[in-house]
């Protein structure tokens, strides 16, 4: 399988980066990974992604030779438990996928993520030049490149690779906890298996049947808590505070920041943390390059920045050259302002000197939803008993240091992560309150996917915090007596493992009514199969890639429109009524009372009247349907749930009559799905798609 070639170029360049940098192997697989977001990133934006792929295969391979010419039989002392935990973990991920093979199922996964992944993939180049159905986003490239360079093989792109991706991405990150407890294999054993676990704990209770997304998730959340996480800890277990640790530290960095807007403040955030700790913790041993105390400490900060920033403002020139869009503009589709004018509301905001409605009502319910139990943030219940955990770790590890630095680190890391989590939640409230529609920003819509990346890489730190002190205590046991607080820092991490694994497996993580990386419930893919079979019946029809299609679906939210989009060669047209699609606007504006009711219209009717802006309803009549599919460039019509308004005034247009295979009430029976577009003057009629062809387009 191409996925298991894949896995050559990252234990190359792991083994070949401990050998040079002369840090613990476990570290690596987190830099290698951040490495090549950054580099197919790079090249992609140059129109390289494939010369990207071959160079890093290439090279890849050489790494590993050259370790092995190198160390000989001595390479063995390179296979860390980190570095031996990340391989094999990625390979029982790529074969357990391929055995399962899960699907696609959630919004945004059909949104964005999904669709950018495949255009990658099958184009060989990156989601804002490739062909495809994506609405038009900004989105940095990271996950996406990451994705392509593991399917560089592969020919055409699967989403069970998708998954395997970025599964391994986990792994490299939750890796780093292995290098702390030194020669104590047990601990780092301990520390591993407790990482695999806790993205399972940080999922909200789901009802019987639906899925557990812990390694089977297309979406950003769990790569960006897991490089939050694995930063901090490849900082703090990385020994001396050198430019051999910082320059990597400062790449995690930038690849974190190459994955979503909101990785730019957690990277920033990260970096904070570390300032702080090589402040106040290693001033006077911090060495960078030839600097030393105080102007290291500028300098390693410095350097990081500038990487954060370059990186950021790269993909900011080429999405204002592929897109035409300015990265520095927020805010919700119908109103982009620049980010300056938003934060300048949101500063005079938080100073009370002109506070609008929704940041009033959003700033209420972010603070209750830190102790609500109706806003939960894991198996346990909301963000207070995160920090709860995360406050009794630290003060565990406090204890147990053995020396005065360890314990000055303990406090300096409790001040600034908190301080850093206070920035991160005032910046979350404020995306809700400038940048979400209103609708989204009252129940703080998706709050748990937002907030947990920050609670997930606090715990990831504050544990190998822990576990780092308790190895201080364990080397200086001779002198200082501390023999006794190494085992029960030990048995501490025992229990929390085991604490953690109890609380997964009792609220069902691993039950077989719930779909999970190891089993998946057939009733959980009804949808996508359903929207699989009406493409496979529009193909059998005659759809052709160069088709451009517009769906009729009168009993859909929007996520059946999404998974077309996905699933289709042709190009979808935009649902009448609103701006959705990269070639145009529609002919009506999202302004217009009289037509548009509701967020996403598409359910085409006669009067607004009796319609719940849930159904998403939007005016329309024969003529001006004929009117907006000339305005879109449509050639072909597919029909997917049609209802009697649809039956009775659209079907004089269709030259079949929808007479056969539809029931009274729009269901299919069996009848054609899929007609063409054929225009006399300003009038169209709709023939099946397979029929001679009957009429000239204008």
């Amino acid at each position: 399988m191409d996925m298991l070639l894949g896995l050559v170029p990252l234990a190359g360049f792991s083994l070949l980066g401990a050998r040079l940098l002369k840090r613990p192997s476990a570290l690596m697989p987190l830099v290698t990974v951040a490495v090549t977001m950054l580099w197919f990133t790079l090249l992609g934006t140059a129109g390289l992604l494939q010369v990207a792929g071959w160079v890093w295969y290439l090279a890849g391979a050489a790494a590993l030779v050259l370790v092995l010419v190198w160390e000989k039989r001595a390479v063995l002392r390179l296979f860390s438990p980190g570095l031996i935990f990340f391989l094999a973990g990625s390979v029982f991920f790529i074969v357990l996928l391929y055995c399962t093979q899960p699907l696609l199922t959630h919004w945004d996964e059909f949104t964005f993520w999904g669709p950018a992944a495949k255009a990658t993939t099958n184009a060989g180049e990156l989601y804002t030049t490739a062909a495809s159905n994506l609405i038009p986003r900004s989105y940095p490239p990271g996950l996406t490149v990451f994705s392509y360079a593991l399917q560089f093989f592969g020919g055409t792109f699967a989403e069970y690779k998708l998954f395997a991706a970025y599964a391994i991405l986990y792994l490299a990150a939750f890796a780093t906890a292995a290098a702390l407890p030194g020669k104590n294999k047990t601990g780092a054993v301990v520390l591993l298996g407790t990482f695999f676990l806790l993205p399972l704990l940080f999922e909200t209770l789901l009802p019987a049947g639906q899925t557990s997304t812990s390694y089977i998730i297309g979406m950003s959340d769990p790569a960006l808590a897991a490089l939050f996480g694995g930063a901090l800890c490849l900082y703090f277990g990385g020994g001396n505070k050198d430019a051999r640790l910082l320059l990597p530290f400062g790449l995690v960095l930038a690849a974190l920041t190459n994955i979503k807007d909101i990785g730019l403040a957690l990277a920033l955030l990260a970096l904070l943390i570390a300032a702080a700790d090589m402040f106040f913790c290693e001033r006077d041993t911090l060495s960078f390059f030839r600097l030393k105390r105080w102007k290291g400490w500028l300098a390693a900060c410095a350097v990081c920045l500038a990487m954060i920033v370059a990186i950021y403002l790269v993909w900011a020139l080429h999405i204002g050259t592929a897109l035409d869009v300015d990265r520095f503009d927020l805010g919700s589709s119908a109103q982009q302002r620049p980010m300056t004018a938003l934060l300048g509301d949101w500063v005079r905001a938080l100073f009370g000197i002109e506070v609008p409605q929704q940041y009033s009502v959003v700033n209420g319910l972010m603070w209750r939803a830190l102790v609500s139990s109706d806003y939960p943030v894991w198996l346990l219940g909301p963000g207070i008993r995160v920090f709860i955990v995360i406050l009794v770790v630290l003060v565990l590890a406090w204890l147990l240091c053995g020396t005065g630095r360890g314990r000055r680190r303990v406090v300096v890391f409790a001040v600034a992560s908190a301080v850093g989590f206070l920035a991160f939640y005032l910046f979350n409230i404020f995306t809700y309150a400038f940048i979400f529609a209103e609708v989204e920003a009252y129940v703080l819509k998706d709050y748990n996917r937002y907030i947990t990346p920050y609670w997930l890489g606090w715990l990831m730190a504050s544990l190998v915090l822990l576990a780092a002190n308790a190895g201080d205590a364990q080397r200086e046991a001779a002198l200082a007596r501390t023999r006794t607080r190494s085992k029960v820092a030990r048995v501490l991490l025992v229990g929390f493992a085991a604490c953690v694994l109890f609380t997964t497996v009792y609220h069902g993580r691993f039950s077989s009514g719930v779909s999970n990386f190891l089993q998946k419930s057939p009733s959980l893919y009804t949808t996508r199969q359903d929207v699989q079979q009406l493409v496979t019946e529009a193909k059998a029809e005659g759809m052709q890639p160069g088709d451009t299609v517009y769906l009729i679906n009168q009993d859909d939210d929007g996520t059946r429109f999404y998974m077309l989009g996905y699933e289709l060669d042709a190009r979808l047209a935009p649902v009448f009524g609103r701006a959705w699609g990269r070639d145009g606007q529609p002919l009506l504006n999202e302004d217009d009372s009289q037509k548009i009711q509701g967020k996403a219209a598409g359910k085409l009717v006669p009067t607004l009247e009796g319609y719940s802006a849930l159904e998403n309803p939007v005016v329309c009549t024969p003529d001006e349907l004929a009117a907006y599919l000339r305005d879109t460039g449509c050639t072909h019509l597919l029909l997917d749930a049609l209802d009697a308004y649809i039956l009775e005034s659209f079907g004089p247009l269709f030259t079949d009559g929808l007479e056969t295979g539809w029931t009274p009430d729009g269901w299919n029976v069996g009848g054609q799905r899929y007609y063409r577009i054929e225009w006399q003057g300003d009038d169209c009629t709709f023939v099946p798609a397979a029929a001679p062809e009957g009429g000239a387009a204008p």
